[in-house]
């Protein structure tokens, strides 16, 4: 099934999610990716003021895959460079990719241990009116000092997956640039299956990766406004999907 909103933009979609959940959950921070195309570029909802916040998970906002017909939303958790690094590359930029154990990335893979995330996700992916995907990217640092993460990488792998209900299980949708060290991801089939596989990469001192757990849905057409069905606005993702990740803002 295929889920409309009336929002346009990932910027507009932010905006109107932090109306609704500032209410609920605290003070958070809109950032956008490129600040001098804010109308066109994605966006992030931060639970500090603090930049850049790697360590936080935030709410993701973007295009979708190829037409900005649709747009994509959803947590967001970074894992940076491992500390034996450090010393190698101690510029201050360089310093900031470094993880400790702060950063929600080192939540994400105990709650998926403990049973949280899983229970979360299967208390709520039922009920949503369009699948919840899971995207999993990244590729290596070679210096950290000249690093960005959020620019476009010419070495970047991307893998997509899609929640199936039916069987609680992930099926694969999509790979762009696949690459050995990303191979365990092939293999991947429940939620089950996910700390291991990212205890293995948070192992690999040089591997930057993005976690993502979202939904998509398509920019409402006024050609379409009576026919469309489920029409969502930003008080339903919050409560029927985003407060669910929430705890996993910090």
């Amino acid at each position: 099934m295929t889920l409309y909103a009336h929002l346009r933009t990932p910027r507009e979609t932010c905006y109107a999610i932090e109306r609704v959940a500032e209410t609920k959950f605290g003070k958070l921070t809109p950032r956008p990716w490129d600040i001098y195309e804010p109308d066109t570029t994605s966006w992030w909802l931060v639970p500090s003021s603090d930049w850049p916040a790697y360590k936080y998970g935030k709410f993701h906002f973007d295009w979708g895959e190829d037409e900005r017909d649709s747009i994509f939303l959803g947590l967001y958790i970074e894992k940076g460079l491992d500390p034996s690094v450090s010393s190698v590359y101690s510029c201050p930029k360089g310093l900031r990719h470094i993880m400790h154990n702060d950063w929600t990335w080192f939540r994400l893979i105990r709650d998926l241990e403990n049973g949280q995330i899983p229970q979360k996700v299967k208390s709520f992916a039922s009920d949503l009116p369009t699948p919840l995907e899971l995207i999993v990217d990244g590729g290596y640092v070679q210096d950290p000092c000249d690093f960005d993460p959020y620019a476009p990488q010419l070495q970047w792998h991307q893998y997509l997956f899609e929640w199936d209900t039916i069987s609680s299980r992930f099926v694969l949708k999509s790979q762009q640039s696949p690459a050995e060290v990303f191979g365990a991801l092939s293999q991947l089939r429940t939620l089950d299956d996910l700390p291991s596989i990212l205890r293995a990469f948070t192992s690999n001192a040089w591997l930057w990766v993005d976690f993502f757990m979202g939904i998509r849905f398509q920019i409402l057409d006024a050609d379409l406004s009576k026919e469309a069905t489920p029409v969502w606005g930003a008080s339903d993702f919050w409560a029927n999907f985003l407060c669910h990740l929430s705890p996993w803002l910090i």
